[in-house]
């Protein structure tokens, strides 16, 4: 995806908002493994060049999603999410947000 930052937190911030987006139903325990998917590739298409100045908002809602999720995890499963499912998703997030913003 070779959006603008801009366009990427707009991006993002829909992901994060309640009803709709991904992140906002996985805080009320909804996880549904097809939209999982999307939001998925979606990470999966942001490439930053490595010498790229990065937005403060951009990171804000990047770093935090592999948290969120993993604190979302108790949650889900009460409400029907399958374990295996969630956590190879948890465990993809985590690999495409390190590939964005690396790993110390």
């Amino acid at each position: 995806m070779n959006n603008s930052f801009e366009e990427w937190i707009t991006l993002l911030e829909s992901e994060w908002s309640q009803p709709n987006g991904f992140l906002g139903k996985l805080r009320d325990g909804v996880f549904d493994v097809h939209e999982g998917e999307q939001f998925a590739k979606m990470i999966e298409s942001i490439k930053l060049q490595s010498s790229a100045v990065v937005e403060l908002r951009f990171v804000s809602l990047i770093w935090y999603i592999p948290l969120f999720i993993s604190w979302q995890k108790e949650r889900a499963l009460k409400k029907g999410a399958d374990s295996l499912d969630f956590e190879q998703f948890s465990n993809r997030i985590q690999a495409l947000v390190e590939d964005i913003l690396g790993v110390p």
